[in-house]
């Protein structure tokens, strides 16, 4: 008895999963995919990070320049004061010689990607890392009050 109610409703469940013709579901049967199926997919994911890449090396695959939004603005300093009025940059100082830039809360906002795009461009308008002098500056959180990262010549390294 067991084993025929089992037997019928196995046999219920997979002709109820089989596709009618006027179903619009792709699934040819209910186990997987057809042939074919992955084939035109695009497994690219441009907006996303990679988590197994190392913070220090994930973008160095990037082709990205400063200039390209300086540029953009009139100058580079009409730039940072854009940073400035969207809330990503809040104040520089600088203690002991070296420079803070004190970010403010909607630079938490931003992807890894743009924050560093952020650093990089004003990096390229204050001209803190020249290859001249092996300079460096530090980010810094009022909020928090402490040191949240540093962008040296080798690019930025969030804690």
């Amino acid at each position: 008895m067991n084993k025929k109610f089992l037997a019928l409703m196995c046999t219920a469940c997979l002709v109820s999963a089989l596709p009618s013709p006027a179903s619009a579901d792709p699934k040819p049967w209910i186990f997987s995919w057809g042939f074919g199926h992955f084939e035109t997919l695009d497994f690219s994911q441009p907006y996303l990070e990679h988590s197994k890449d190392v913070h220090n090396h994930q973008w160095d695959r990037e082709k990205w320049s400063p200039d390209v939004w300086i540029q953009q603005s009139e100058s580079g300093l009409d730039l940072i004061d854009g940073f400035y009025r969207a809330g990503i940059i809040m104040d520089q100082t600088v203690k002991g010689g070296v420079p803070y830039l004190h970010v403010g809360p909607n630079f938490y906002k931003l992807g890894g990607y743009d924050k560093r795009r952020v650093m990089r461009s004003v990096d390229e308008v204050y001209k803190i890392t020249s290859l001249e002098t092996d300079d460096m500056f530090y980010l810094y959180d009022d909020f928090k009050d402490q040191i949240i990262g540093l962008y040296t010549r080798n690019g930025l390294q969030i804690q």
